[in-house]
């Protein structure tokens, strides 16, 4: 999810964008609609959720 980070997103990018904790949020449940609409297996972008949800928290 971010550049190198090993399937880790960039943890001060979200708060560079400018975006509230709402915004962030919503922007992740859109993606993660997108992924399951084009197919994506659940397993995978449940995952993907939970990695991003604690990177939130860290």
């Amino acid at each position: 999810m971010g550049s190198g980070g090993g399937g880790r997103a960039a943890g001060g990018a979200w708060r560079r964008l400018g975006l509230t904790d709402e915004q962030h949020w919503r922007v992740l449940d859109y993606l993660a609609a997108v992924l399951c609409g084009l197919g994506l297996p659940v397993d995978t972008i449940v995952a993907a959720q939970r990695a991003v949800a604690g990177e939130a928290r860290a």
